[in-house]
């Protein structure tokens, strides 16, 4: 009992705030699939093809929670980085867009 009244102020603190989201749901999905994968970069080759794949890997799920299309922005970045361009964030492009 002492512990959950200890911790009462940050586990009530999504009543004051709509943002925060009563359940981490969200999070445990998107961590679903990096898990899987794992076992799939057992089969790369390399350490470099295992950490390209997981960059991408990781661009694709950032995309999908910020409800962006991935090849979309894996195109425009392609094209920023062909005319010299800073690169962008899937969120940085979500705004901008």
């Amino acid at each position: 009992m002492a512990y959950t009244l200890n911790l009462w102020e940050g586990l009530s603190e999504f009543l004051e705030d709509p943002y925060i989201p009563v359940t981490n749901n969200m999070a445990e999905r998107a961590l679903r699939n990096p898990v899987k994968g794992r076992d799939n970069y057992l089969g790369f080759r390399t350490i470099n093809g295992a950490d390209v794949a997981m960059f991408f890997y990781t661009i694709i799920e950032t995309c999908k929670i910020l409800k962006l299309n991935p090849r979309r922005f894996l195109k425009d970045q392609s094209i920023r980085h062909h005319e010299g361009k800073e690169l962008q964030t899937p969120l940085v492009w979500a705004r901008d867009g």
